[in-house]
């Protein structure tokens, strides 16, 4: 396979065919909602948070751990509501992020097997065709993610051990050294297991991608998909790895130069959501840094929707050429 001219095609299909970009749009939303959650998050600290910092006399600062474990400073870090509502609201945006980006993926695939089919197919088809396959597609997600759920649960269940050793010591009345030790042997551990996620989730990625359009384009229940994958990920290992390297090398530098863009625009917005935790400014300085904000959510929304089609584009083009199905039509596009 001839991986350039592969990645010059996936270049010409998404150029071509502007229905891709408004798929590629659904992603992007997620920007401008994680945005939003960030103005929320804010407005709490400087309401909650900012007035025991604000309190303090800086030629009568506490001992740390009195600080750290002084009433005030507890009541407002471990609110249960607060807690219940941000694991909620996180819950749910993590959800919602899944099913968009499952869908939009979907679609996009159902796009481009229509146009290396020779039948371009409209936005409400193409989401129509997406709806259909996102069951499959996230059944093959609970089988390629479970390795990382386990790590991910392990993780976490080390950390809650350490959080509630650390909270029956300090009622205890231990010793601040024995609560530091206790501390940083457990999150040691609940680190390490969370560093393997990282390498998980990496393969667990490109495999799923893979997957999905082995079961959009090939065909078949979600076992007979993910066994097919494999296969074909054997046969071809050479040009998966070369074109893993390659895509995630562009998609690097993309960040990196997309960086050079969010980072002035992060601190323009810093400075006034900063300024607006003083006392002395009024609503204005709040309202600037919010509309700066989402105006930056928005102005990179459509360079990322670009490249998640493009890249989509990319590895569906090249999974039809490995498992030698861009003949086949499937009765659903």
């Amino acid at each position: 396979m001839d991986i350039g001219e592969l990645l010059l095609r996936a270049g010409r299909i998404t150029w071509r065919h502007k229905t891709l970009w408004w798929l590629g749009l659904l992603p992007g939303l997620t920007h401008v909602v994680t945005a939003l959650l960030r103005l929320w998050f804010t407005g709490y600290a400087r309401r909650e948070w900012w007035p025991l910092l604000a309190g303090l006399d800086p030629a009568r600062l506490p001992a740390l751990e009195q600080w750290l474990f002084s009433p005030a400073l507890s009541g407002a870090l471990f609110n249960a509501q607060f807690m219940v509502t941000a694991v909620l609201w996180l819950f749910l945006a993590g959800i919602g992020y899944w099913l968009v980006f499952t869908l939009a993926e979907a679609s996009v695939i159902a796009v481009t097997l229509g146009i290396v089919n020779g039948r371009p197919i409209s936005v409400g088809r193409s989401l129509a065709i997406g709806r259909r396959f996102l069951g499959r597609f996230i059944a093959i997600d609970a089988v390629v993610f479970l390795p990382w759920f386990v790590l991910a649960l392990a993780a976490m269940l080390v950390g809650l051990v350490t959080v509630a050793a650390t909270a029956v010591f300090a009622l205890q009345e231990t010793a601040v050294q024995s609560l530091i030790a206790t501390m940083g042997l457990g999150l040691s551990c609940a680190a390490l297991l969370a560093c393997l996620l990282l390498p998980v989730s990496f393969l667990s990625v490109r495999f799923r991608a893979l997957a999905f359009r082995d079961t959009a384009a090939v065909g078949g229940p979600v076992r007979q998909s993910i066994r097919h994958t494999w296969q074909t990920i054997r046969q071809n290992l050479a040009e998966v790895l070369i074109l893993v390297a390659m895509l995630w090398g562009l998609q690097y530098i993309f960040n990196l130069l997309m960086s050079l863009v969010s980072l002035p625009l992060g601190l323009a917005a810093a400075v006034p959501t900063l300024l607006s935790f003083s006392q002395t400014t009024g609503g204005a300085t709040t309202a600037a840094a919010n509309l700066l904000s989402l105006a930056a959510a928005v102005l990179l929304a459509a360079p990322q929707a670009l490249l998640f089609v493009y890249v989509s584009v990319a590895w569906t083009l090249a999974y039809m050429q490995w498992a030698g199905s861009e003949q086949r039509t499937q009765s659903e596009i």
